[in-house]
């Protein structure tokens, strides 16, 4: 699946896409231990798919709990950058 499509997804489809595909590939893997599969390279496809998807979600929660921080509490940000720059100033 490349990058572009998984990037048009939504939160929901993405969630919903990656447990559909890890359960197939699970699926997959046991077939491949029972007999061995036409192409095992479908193992390989299947993973790397499973991680860009993965990984497009964590960066979406990530920049969805970033954008709620700065905007919820400001202050309690800015405390804390303030902390950090103190604790590396006392080092």
């Amino acid at each position: 699946m490349k990058a572009s499509v998984i990037r048009e997804m939504s939160l929901t489809e993405l969630r919903e896409r990656i447990e559909n595909d890890k359960s197939s590939y699970q699926k997959l893997k046991m077939n491949h231990v029972v007999s061995t599969l036409e192409n095992p390279l479908k193992l390989k496809y299947a993973r790397k798919a499973i991680a860009r998807m993965a990984t497009e979600l964590t960066k979406r929660e990530r920049d969805e709990v970033a954008g709620s921080a700065t905007t919820k509490a400001p202050a309690v940000a800015k405390k804390v950058a303030a902390k950090e720059t103190d604790d590396n100033t006392e080092a």
